[in-house]
């Protein structure tokens, strides 16, 4: 076995097919004695004649149209990215961009297409950001015949053009699911979604308003003496801004007859948020967990990465704020405008960019409130509504003038759970499509770990055996490689034919 510091190198090849000779990684290359020059950011252009290839994810990273920073060795030609661990094959002339960028050219013995494959084959482990050619140099490569490679090569593209197409339909899916998603939420706030139950339901008395005003105003003025705060005075709903013009609210869609339009104040008793400071942090186990908006989904609250906060800080966040089971969130900085609602006893705070939302519940279900906010309508106001430079903030001021459609309370629990059944469904189609991406994504390294096996194609001399013709064998190949090497001054020793068995 072979080592080198933290890495194996019998661990890093492919098994490779015992009939084929191997040599070692630098003599399978021409050496490039014309100097190169390497563009450094401020001299790459966005547009421009020649393309400039560097380690970086994109195949390019821009242009130059100097002649003079054309690479000058033979095409087309591998580009392994030191750093990044990254092969290109590049075909087309091009100049070389940054540093730890190492164009490779093989020698005339390999086809370059099966010579880039191979090095796609390897299993480099990333180490930070240091030099990963030292691996390359350690490593071996397979020298089958060149009608075997080209048919490797054959083969090989056609398998990974049927992986690309699968990769392709699978990547659009997310997409989607979240479209769907969306206009199911849509639906639900137009009163489509519904239509039939309306129709089977004809007595269910129109929203009003007013109906528990009074009941509302007692409670909230409670609540805001209790906690030395003003009064709370709910705010109409607003113009909405949409696109490029603004909207009344009675411009938007008809409201079914029972339904009506309602601000988020109309709807809550109390809105607050959490502390407008970073507080300081202690262990989970001496603490509350402190909750920001990334812990924040449709679904839920993830406490798996939450900060903690002592009880002290705790007790005072919550004489501002309270969360308690039924509440519903809404993040309202950083993520704008992403609800749920609170079905854990659990303890804890929230920070100045989430809101917690206290229902008026004999006018709106707390289920249907998270849905109505998580519909296009009400994230179109809260994005337009959110200001600030750096970090942005849906202001509770306002915040309470989202316009929301109000349906009678049996509708919107029957809306509830119409929505949860799409969801259902939805997520049962999610899970399929990361069953398949798990299945799907290793699939070009099983593909090159087969042909590197040769077991993609006949080898050349099963083919010749069948047609009765002679061919090169291994023995003789590597001795033309060495006369060539020779002749050429390159002094290559190669070595003799050996299986490579992965430990």
């Amino acid at each position: 076995m072979t080592e080198n510091g933290d890495a194996r190198f019998d661990d890093i090849m492919p098994i490779l097919s015992p009939e084929w000779p191997v040599l070692p990684f630098e003599e399978c290359l021409v050496p490039i004695s014309a100097p190169q020059r390497k563009l450094k950011g401020h001299e790459i252009q966005s547009a421009g004649l020649i393309p400039v290839i560097d380690q970086g994810e994109a195949f390019i990273c821009g242009y130059t149209n100097d002649e003079h920073n054309q690479y000058p060795g033979p095409l087309p030609t591998i580009i392994f990215g030191d750093h990044t661990r990254r092969f290109k094959f590049v075909p087309f002339r091009f100049a070389v961009g940054a540093e730890g960028v190492r164009p490779l050219h093989p020698i005339e013995q390999l086809d370059p297409k099966f010579f880039y494959y191979y090095l796609s084959a390897l299993r480099i482990e990333g180490q930070g950001y240091s030099r990963h050619y030292r691996f390359l140099k350690e490593a071996s490569v397979p020298i089958p015949p060149l009608p075997e490679q080209r048919r490797i090569v054959g083969q090989v593209e056609a398998l990974l053009a049927k992986v690309k197409s699968s990769q392709e339909r699978l990547d659009k899916i997310p997409t989607i699911l979240k479209r769907f998603r969306q206009a199911v939420l849509a639906a639900a706030c137009s009163g489509k979604l519904t239509a039939d139950w309306r129709k089977e339901h004809p007595g269910i008395a129109a929203v009003r308003l007013d109906f528990c005003e009074r009941w509302r105003r007692e409670k909230v003025n409670r609540a805001n003496a209790k906690a030395g705060r003003s009064r709370f005075r709910y705010a109409p709903p607003a113009l909405i801004d949409i696109g490029d013009r603004t909207k009344g609210i009675d411009e938007l869609f008809e409201l079914p007859e029972t339904w009506a339009w309602a601000s988020l104040g109309q709807l809550t008793w109390a809105v607050a948020d959490g502390p407008h400071f970073s507080p300081k942090y202690v262990a989970p186990e001496d603490g509350v967990a402190f909750i920001s908006g990334r812990h924040i989904s449709y679904e839920g609250i993830d406490f798996s990465d939450a900060k903690y906060v002592s009880r002290e800080d705790h007790a005072q966040f919550t004489k501002r704020t309270q969360p308690e089971v039924g509440d519903v969130l809404l993040t309202k900085g950083g993520t704008t405008g992403i609800a749920t609602v609170v079905t854990t006893d659990r303890e804890f705070s929230v920070w100045v960019h989430v809101a917690v939302l206290k229902v008026v519940d004999e006018l709106v279900d707390r289920f249907y409130l998270r849905d109505a906010l998580s519909a296009p309508l009400a994230y179109i106001q809260s994005q337009a509504q959110t200001h600030g430079v750096g970090n942005q903030d849906l202001g509770l001021t306002r915040m309470v003038h989202i316009a929301l459609p109000v349906p009678p309370i049996a509708e919107q629990r029957e809306i509830v759970k119409r929505v949860q059944a799409a969801f259902k469904v939805a997520d049962r189609l999610e899970a399929r499509y990361t069953k398949a991406k798990v299945q799907v994504d290793p699939l070009t390294q099983s593909i090159l770990a087969k042909a590197f096996r040769g077991e993609l194609v006949p080898t050349e001399a099963e083919l010749a055996r069948r047609e009765g013709r002679e061919y090169e064998t291994a023995e003789e190949l590597l001795a033309r490689i060495q006369r060539n090497a020779a002749v050429s001054g390159k002094g290559a020793s190669a070595r003799r034919p050996r299986a490579l068995v992965q430990r």
